[in-house]
């Protein structure tokens, strides 16, 4: 008898208009971002995340899945309803993000202030109405919510981008790109575009190209599969697989060497901000981040089955309402930093209070009134999948039919 498939392809999910592997890759990097912004000096989820120490991170992540979505979605809507409704649409995006940065970095600035919170003491000082002014005009940013202001930019910068990709300037459009990126990385000073960011520490000039490169690949994405021969495909899952296994165990190898007295040219070199510096996006992180990458999404698309049926309750409501979980885990931060959860750490290590972090995060996404917008954008697209949700879903069609 033949045994049932466990790939994506054979699974009924491969059947939504969505693509649900991205939205499970999206819920990891929500762990992962949760557990590294929490931080700590122990952690069993460290294993899972690399602690914000590995050579790429739930930022990348986020910027390359956000790209390939939108670069999905907006192929269709020009081919559907042209150029003016992909910029309408967009604009309407970027206006939701506007309205979020702002007001979440706010908030977010006042809470850790009123806290003395250890990032708050960080922060370029400024007078209040200041302070408001250059937020409200995205030329200010605060720790952690700078990632937000960053995808905010990329939004607004989308369309010129997506009207190069459909009027077939591809290559164009990935030349300009690059050409940004490389720029910052010989003369930051020169290319502070669109301008500098007070306190920002992801450079859109730097930023912008994984999420160019996730744009161009959204857009191709079925000329790509139509290119890509099984002997294609097997080659580039390999080498992708084979470049994330030799980053992980030099990751695990750097950290012992880092320990001794007298560190390896290996370790410096792992560790060197010229190499795989995070803040510029150098090119060793931007290596690390395709091949990561590939070996994650041709895990996930193997062992898609076993995946959701073990982890999907958890990942894919928090990568399908990922903005909603970046809100929720702000907060998350403030109550983190003060006495109440003492009682969650065990001695220095904070495995637990993670853990409870995350999955607060999960049960809060379906009953918070103010992401009611963010929950209906998500569900337009892809099937609920949050338990809670679902539970609800079916008991107002229930009411309507009886």
């Amino acid at each position: 008898m033949r045994r049932p498939s466990w790939s994506y392809r054979a699974s009924a999910d491969a059947l939504v208009r969505r693509d649900m592997r991205l939205d499970l890759l999206r819920g990891f990097c929500v762990v992962v971002m949760v557990a590294d912004h929490i931080g700590g000096e122990r952690s069993w989820m460290y294993i899972l995340t690399g602690g914000n120490r590995f050579f790429t991170s739930a930022a990348e992540g986020f910027v390359l899945i956000s790209g390939i979505v939108m670069g999905t979605v907006y192929a269709n809507v020009i081919r559907r309803e042209g150029m003016n409704a992909m910029l309408k649409k967009v604009m309407k995006r970027a206006g939701l993000l506007y309205v979020l940065t702002v007001s979440l970095t706010i908030v977010f600035a006042l809470l850790s202030y009123l806290i003395d919170s250890p990032w708050s003491r960080t922060m370029t000082p400024t007078r209040p109405l200041e302070f408001l002014l250059s937020v409200g005009t995205l030329h200010r940013s605060y720790s952690i919510t700078d990632v937000l202001m960053l995808y905010t930019l990329l939004v607004f910068a989308t369309p010129p981008l997506l009207y190069l990709l459909g009027t077939g300037r591809t290559r164009i459009a990935f030349a300009g790109a690059l050409a940004l990126w490389g720029l910052w990385q010989v003369s930051p000073a020169d290319v502070q575009f669109p301008w500098n960011v007070v306190d920002g520490g992801f450079p859109f000039a730097a930023w912008q190209l994984p999420f160019a490169m996730g744009v161009i690949i959204g857009y191709h994405r079925e000329s790509i599969s139509r290119l890509l021969t099984p002997a294609r495909r097997v080659a580039i899952v390999v080498a992708g697989s084979v470049l994330a296994i030799v980053l992980i165990l030099a990751f695990q190898l750097t950290i012992a060497d880092r320990a001794s007295e007298q560190p390896s040219a290996l370790a410096w070199l792992l560790s060197s901000d010229l190499v795989f510096g995070k803040n510029d996006l150098r090119p060793g992180r931007l290596l690390a981040l395709v091949g990561v990458a590939i070996f994650a999404f041709a895990l996930v698309s193997m062992l898609w089955v076993p995946i959701r049926r073990g982890l999907g309750w958890l990942l894919l409501p928090l990568g399908q309402r990922s903005l909603g979980a970046y809100g929720i885990h702000l907060f998350i931060l403030v109550l983190t930093n003060i006495s109440i959860s003492d009682f969650l750490r065990i001695g220095n290590d904070n495995t637990l209070l993670q853990v409870a972090s995350i999955v607060l995060i999960w049960a809060l996404l379906p009953v918070i009134p103010w992401l009611g917008e963010i929950e209906h954008l998500a569900s337009r697209v892809a099937p609920l999948t949050h338990p809670f949700t679902r539970r609800a879903s079916l008991r107002a069609r229930a009411a309507q039919t009886g």
